[in-house]
């Protein structure tokens, strides 16, 4: 009663037969040639288990040569790291060994340094490059610990406002590996490094204490020390420190001060930077340092200077305003 036809005549019994069923396999197809690989990790416990490697050529014996995907080579799902795959192949890159580390600070710097930044953050980021120069021709591709760790030991910048050469501090040391780190996080996202050594890079016992020694609590000048710098007003940028030490502005913020930001009719400053709430602020100018400012008002609107504290050619390098920098040294000389 089962057969599709009788077994004697070949005579249809039924009209249609029944299809025959197929298992379903768990087997992915295979990727196309230079596609790609898609590996699972498996006997660990891992969020991210699938791993996806780019053909980049093929060796003596014809068998291609795999690296990791960059910048993310580690996904959740097969599909995934497939879709990752897609995507690279639709805009296919190579590590670039040529790029030197100075070429590749040049190529961050141009995306890095926007009007977001403040001027002084740039100051300071290109001061702690001044201490890479030794190794501004090596391949970014190559730059290993030891690169970053002889900068932090060995490197120099000359200063030319003090016209002396300068060794880093801890806290320069830390900048240095910081700079380095962002910008070889800038190269991987740009398919030109691999891996960021830079990060595997971490200071000294002694550095960490010096860094943790530097960082006490700011001491304001006594009333008898106010006293000393008023009778001694004629001394240069004494009156600088006087107006910073009566307006409350931090170094950065005092020395970043516009033209525009100064309202001589009204006595008021607007600036500030660092939080939310420290940002274009009104801070009164007291009556006491009122004629200081205005002395740096009219020098500075004399010379079209945008920026208030403006700094005179004969006693440094150039006409230019007052930076951090130079505000530092006048204080420590002073």
């Amino acid at each position: 009663d089962k057969a599709i036809t009788c077994p004697h005549c070949g005579y249809p019994l039924k009209v249609e037969a029944p299809r025959q069923q197929h298992k379903k396999s768990n087997k992915r197809r295979r990727l196309p040639n230079g596609f790609g690989q898609i590996s699972e990790l498996k006997g660990r416990n891992l969020r991210k288990p699938f791993r996806a490697m780019v053909t980049v050529g093929k060796n003596s014996v014809g068998k291609p040569i795999c690296k990791l995907l960059t910048p993310e080579a580690y996904f959740a799902t097969y599909n995934e790291a497939y879709a990752a795959l897609v995507e690279f192949n639709k805009h296919p890159y190579e590590i670039k060994s040529d790029v030197t580390l100075k070429e590749l600070y040049d190529k961050w710097a141009e995306w890095y340094y926007t009007d977001e930044i403040s001027p002084s953050r740039i100051r300071v980021l290109k001061s702690t490059c001044g201490y890479c120069t030794e190794i501004y021709d090596v391949p970014a591709a190559d730059i290993r610990p030891s690169h970053v760790e002889w900068c932090m030991a060995n490197g120099t910048r000359y200063n030319v406002n003090t016209k002396k050469v300068q060794t880093p501090s801890a806290l320069t040391k830390d900048r240095i590996k910081t700079l380095v780190a962002m910008v070889l996080d800038y190269g991987i996202k740009n398919g030109i490094v691999e891996k960021n050594y830079a990060k595997m890079v971490s200071l000294s016992k002694a550095d960490r204490r010096q860094m943790r020694e530097s960082k006490q609590e700011h001491m304001s000048f006594s009333p008898a020390e106010l006293d000393i710098l008023w009778q001694n007003i004629t001394v240069p940028y004494v009156d600088l420190i006087l107006i910073n030490c009566y307006s409350g502005w931090r170094p950065g913020e005092l020395t970043d001060l516009k033209i525009e930001d100064t309202n001589i009719t009204e006595w008021y400053f607007v600036g500030g930077k660092k939080t939310n709430a420290g940002k274009n602020r009104i801070v009164p100018i007291h009556p006491k340092i009122r004629d200081l400012v205005v002395k740096y008002y009219d020098y500075a609107m004399a010379n079209g200077s945008e920026y208030l504290f403006y700094k005179e050619a004969r006693q440094w390098n150039e006409d230019t305003h007052v930076t951090y920098a130079v505000y530092t040294g006048c204080l420590e000389r002073i």
